[in-house]
């Protein structure tokens, strides 16, 4: 009914490909930020001490969603704009250099019947689209940023403005972190530019509308400003004492 497994790599091997293309849903991931690692400490014990895991569904609520999906996925067919906005999307992926195999361009709509369910949405979005493609059309991690530049150009996300915002937002923290770690330059007056960024950027990030398809860019996001903010600190204590403000 279900299969997954986890690699530190890709097999780059050819005849290996043809059971990769079968992991329909890929999942990058990287090591957990340092600030986390004490959440990861408690979770690890708790898991160790006690291996048993409640399910979130049984086999029979799997086996009813398995059948709400393949209905949903049958009046996918009816959804012209969907279906055309799919087509541009291979397309765009394709001269890209990011090929998808026959197998999982049907995959990917079966994918798509899937979120547009758990999202509860009455029928297929073309956000769900966007998610989906996020979800199956990377083939290494370097097609992650790929797949989101076509998502950005086609349209595909509601969300686009508030990714976009975010994505700008990450790129000038993270500039402006490295400009002052490359240089060495911690003055009183990058430390007060830093902090102003760091602020604006705190208050864009508590105004924008709080939805799940936010959340991975707003966990970069959020890396990145706690890097900000340990850095404004430590600085701070070292030329104020911790006792003045920028």
């Amino acid at each position: 009914m279900a299969f997954y497994c986890a690699s530190n790599e890709i097999s780059t091997d050819s005849e290996d490909q043809a059971i990769y293309d079968r992991m329909v849903i890929r999942c990058f991931t990287r090591y957990i930020s340092d600030d986390a690692i004490p959440d990861l400490l408690q979770t690890g014990i708790k898991f160790e001490i006690n291996r048993e895991i409640t399910p979130v569904l049984d086999k029979q609520d799997l086996m009813n969603f398995q059948k709400e999906v393949m209905s949903r996925l049958e009046s996918i067919n009816n959804n012209q704009k969907l279906m055309n906005k799919y087509l541009e999307a291979i397309m765009e992926l394709k001269m890209n250099n990011i090929v998808i195999s026959d197998r999982r361009k049907v995959k990917i709509l079966k994918v798509i019947a899937a979120l547009s369910i758990i999202y509860n949405e009455l029928e297929p979005t073309l956000d769900t689209l966007a998610d989906s493609l996020r979800l199956t059309c990377v083939h290494e991690e370097g097609d992650v940023r790929r797949v989101e530049q076509i998502i950005q150009k086609l349209q595909l996300s509601s969300y686009y403005s508030h990714i976009n915002k975010i994505l700008t937002l990450r790129a000038e923290l993270q500039n402006r972190l490295e400009e002052m770690k490359r240089t060495g330059n911690y003055s009183i007056e990058n430390l007060r530019i830093l902090s102003a960024l760091y602020k604006r950027t705190y208050f864009e990030v508590s105004s924008m509308p709080k939805n799940p398809r936010l959340a991975p860019y707003l966990r970069d996001l959020l890396n990145v400003m706690h890097e900000a903010k340990e850095l404004i600190r430590k600085k701070k204590a070292d030329i104020f004492g911790g006792d003045e403000e920028l």
